[in-house]
């Protein structure tokens, strides 16, 4: 399925916001790159393309940026999954607005430098680099929306989640023996998940509350509230009776409470595999 017909006029309207709201900033990087021409021209007025290009060349790539971080949040705000037809469609509203920018920038360059001003090569870099980091992004947004697709058994095949999968298939049988394992269930759940938030944190000793500390730090507040719930989880999985480490003074978990944690678990691994860096 294609981008939602609203959500493209949006972003369209967007884009053009965020272009008014840079006009300072590259007025400022024009100035600097004029003063930095005094002299080279003996009075000429021209700007020489030494200083003008960077200039131009960061505002590119900043627009860039800007547009693509905007549609990555309001199709995240939304909801929307990252099909290969949207991927495919945000593409080319970035490129068309790039399009746009690109001819701006020409004009730009032509009225500041002069229509014969040598080419130093740094805009076609920053278009191509612009391009190249559009197109990545938008890639694995969709591979890992069509991952997250996957059963978790699959997405734990790999050597790296040897442990975490030992640990959740002990959870799930648990859960489905007769009569189930409760308290053998939110065990091995809870320290499947601490298992891969070490992994992801990259700090193999660390609790899972202290993992998902260090994860938080490099998320927005967003973010840090989807890590928060999965830290009251792992509180109530310290308090309650044959719990981990024994357990706590709570009563022993009960059936609907030992499925509760292990899919609320499931769904922290799925969560977690993201954040891995070497998901």
């Amino acid at each position: 399925m294609a981008l939602n017909a609203r959500l493209r006029s949006l972003l369209r309207r967007e884009f053009a916001t965020i272009t008014l709201a840079r006009q300072d900033q590259l007025r400022r990087a024009l100035e600097r790159a004029a003063a930095e021409s005094v002299g080279r021209f003996m009075g000429n007025r021209l700007i020489d393309v030494e200083a003008l290009d960077p200039a131009l060349a960061d505002e590119f790539q900043g627009r860039a940026r800007a547009y693509l971080q905007r549609t990555l949040q309001r199709m995240s705000e939304l909801g929307e999954p990252w099909t290969e037809a949207r991927g495919d469609d945000a593409r080319a509203l970035l490129q068309e607005r790039l399009s746009e920018d690109w001819n701006t920038i020409a004009t730009i360059r032509e009225n500041r430098a002069g229509p014969n001003a040598p080419q130093t090569g740094l805009l076609p870099e920053a278009k191509d680099v612009a391009d190249r980091e559009i197109a990545e992004e938008l890639e694995m947004r969709v591979l890992r929306q069509e991952r997250q697709q996957l059963p978790l058994a699959d997405l734990l095949a790999p050597p790296r989640y040897d442990a975490v999968r030992v640990a959740w298939q002990a959870a799930r049988r648990a859960l489905d023996q007769s009569p189930s394992a409760d308290d053998e269930t939110v065990r091995q759940a809870i320290g499947a998940v601490e298992g891969l938030a070490r992994l992801a944190a990259n700090e193999p000793t660390k609790t899972l509350g202290d993992c998902l500390k260090v994860l938080g730090r490099e998320k927005d507040d967003a973010g840090r509230r989807l890590l928060e719930s999965i830290e009251k989880v792992y509180a109530y999985t310290n308090v309650v009776a044959s719990g981990r480490h024994g357990g706590g003074p709570g009563d022993p978990p009960q059936p609907p409470e030992a499925r509760y944690v292990l899919e609320v678990a499931e769904a922290a691994i799925r969560l977690l595999l993201v954040y891995d860096r070497a998901y």
